[in-house]
């Protein structure tokens, strides 16, 4: 089965994961889109904004010269976004029919493109939205990083739910190595390509929490794919279970890395 829907959903469960995920991620992100140049008094376009973690991000690199615009076609992730910022505009709209009125400095979308039917010509209409020389960055999960150390037991198998259940479901979360190959077909210049990996320490709650989180909200689509039974997950102790690996078996969480790659027009 492949689908271009958002697996996980936009309930209120899936929105406070998303929240717990975007404080992972957050060092990782502002490294980004720093390296790939949103500065002082660029107008951005974040695609997929979400709950407008990563354009208040970028809010906070452009200032007051600069304007930053978040889109999202979730009416409930955007009210959450408008309550949090009045320095950056939301609209909604689905990233793959969306039109700015005016062409942009920067384009910039996380965890996005694993959820298009076709990434390349995505991105070939986001270039569309750039000013000569601006810059698009994408940044994507690299699951094959995600592993405990060691990788044995609950951690082993809650990973491996969670990996096959976003490829039967056409949305692997493998994307991240790609990107820069990518991004080189669409046609973008001076590609460059970094990832970036936590290293959860034994002890650190926010391991357990983020591969419960994502177990819980995926568990649908696991039981349908016959990847394991809701019996066998045991959703509602499977935090607590792994945070009990993770102590008892000195275990080192690393979530997926963080790949962004970037290029200009």
């Amino acid at each position: 089965m492949t689908t271009s829907e958002y697996v996980l959903g936009h309930d209120d469960k899936e929105l406070a994961r998303l929240d717990q995920q975007a404080m992972m991620l957050a060092d990782s992100t502002v490294s980004l889109l720093r390296l790939a140049g949103v500065t002082t008094g660029m107008r951005v376009l974040d695609l997929g904004t979400g709950l407008g973690h990563v354009a208040r991000m970028a809010s906070d690199l452009v200032g007051p010269s600069g304007q930053v615009t978040g889109v999202d076609q979730a009416e409930s992730a955007l009210a959450v976004a408008r309550s949090r910022s009045d320095a950056v505009t939301f609209l909604a709209g689905d990233v793959r029919t969306f039109e700015p009125e005016s062409p942009v400095d920067a384009v910039v979308c996380r965890l996005v493109l694993a959820y298009q039917p076709d990434p390349v010509e995505v991105v070939r209409r986001w270039m569309g939205f750039l000013r000569p020389g601006g810059v698009l960055l994408v940044m994507e999960y690299d699951m094959s990083g995600c592993r405990g150390i060691p990788h044995e037991g609950l951690i082993k198998d809650a990973i491996g739910w969670v990996d096959q259940a976003f490829t039967v479901v056409g949305q692997s979360q493998r994307l991240g190595p790609d990107l820069a190959g990518l991004m080189d077909r669409a046609g973008l210049r001076d590609v460059k390509s970094l990832g970036c990996q936590l290293y959860l320490r034994p002890g650190d709650p926010g391991g357990p929490a983020m591969l419960g989180g994502v177990v819980r909200s995926l568990l649908p689509a696991i039981e349908r794919a016959g990847i394991a039974s809701a019996a066998e997950v045991g959703i509602d102790t499977l935090q607590q279970r792994l945070a009990e690996q993770q102590k008892t078996g000195n275990t080192i969480i690393c979530p997926p890395a963080l790949v962004g790659a970037w290029g200009h027009l």
